[in-house]
């Protein structure tokens, strides 16, 4: 709901309230059971055949809320605004199966926003903004584990936007330009290390290597350009019927892989308060190497939203 109220010629205030309410849940099929006949599901602590539903754990439930006011100033052709916004959202996370839930994770943000618009005549407009974020994480962030725990110690991420442009028009059309700049930390560099290093693991994945060297020539990548104290988990684990079992890639595991086997390769970097990136891939051991069983790009997309 938005709403504006003109207290002159001049002067205007708009503001507006928005709220987000959404459950979300996933239920899988069991297609294959490998030869098996029954298969013992531990979110449900039932077994379970060809054919049945498993798996509807840990939906999500999301409650946001937003608000703004902006003081609008219009004198002759310029329009100057300043306006500041508000957000909150709580998460909790659910398991369908069991009846069970997490705590509630809640995040706070907020952004001040000021500009200025100049209509040099009524085709021709120039204008500049700017802006300061403290920008609430996505909901993913606090419920970012395998279970029902959650993350509230999340920090927000600080930017701060500058934008000028041009603006024309004519009959049947339009043109505009704007120029960007932005201060944050450069995120590409911790991307594409991780990269580097996932990349460095599999390469090295054959039938006798020890799930300890693929975990050592990740984590030295990452070391040896300086980041090794980012790197706060084990590479991988292996995966079967359901996506984390027993055998980890790790530093401490000395057993050699085998043909067949599937596990996961994700480093990541991980700066507090500030990003985390991972890179993961699930490799199948072949004969003589391994095959990489997605096939999604790793370089980093940008979305325009």
């Amino acid at each position: 709901a938005t709403a504006s109220y003109r207290f002159s010629p001049v002067w205007k205030l708009n503001g507006g309230v928005h709220y987000q309410y959404y459950d979300t849940w996933s239920e899988m099929r069991v297609l294959d059971l490998l030869g098996g006949e029954k298969w013992y599901d531990t979110t449900s602590k039932t077994y379970v055949g060809l054919g049945d539903y498993t798996g509807a754990r840990y939906g999500r439930t999301t409650h946001h809320l937003s608000a703004f006011a902006q003081m609008e100033a219009k004198i002759e052709s310029m329009t100057a605004t300043l306006g500041v916004s508000m957000f909150n959202g709580a998460y909790r996370r659910s398991n369908f199966i069991t009846g069970e839930h997490s705590d509630w994770a809640r995040g706070t943000g907020a952004s001040v926003k000021a500009g200025l618009l100049y209509h040099i005549t009524p085709a021709h407009t120039v204008y500049v903004n700017g802006a300061y974020n403290s920008r609430l994480p996505y909901a993913g962030t606090f419920l970012a584990s395998s279970d029902l725990s959650i993350t509230n110690d999340v920090t927000n991420e600080i930017n701060v936007l500058g934008e000028v442009g041009y603006r024309t028009s004519w009959q049947g059309g339009g043109l505009e330009m704007a120029a960007y700049v932005a201060s944050w930390r450069n995120k590409i560099i911790t991307l594409s290390l991780a990269k580097r290093a996932n990349e460095a693991a599999e390469k090295i994945v054959r039938p006798g290597v020890t799930f300890a060297q693929i975990d050592l020539t990740a984590r030295k990548v990452i070391e040896d350009a300086g980041w090794g104290d980012y790197f706060t988990h084990r590479l991988g684990h292996q995966i079967g019927l359901v996506d984390h079992e027993p055998g980890d890639v790790s530093a401490t595991h000395d057993e050699p892989v085998r043909e067949g086997q599937v596990f996961s390769i994700e480093p990541g970097i991980y700066l507090p308060g500030d990003i985390g990136v991972r890179v993961e891939d699930l490799v199948i051991v072949t004969a003589d190497g391994c095959e990489v069983l997605n096939h999604y790009s790793k370089d980093l997309t940008v979305l325009n939203v």
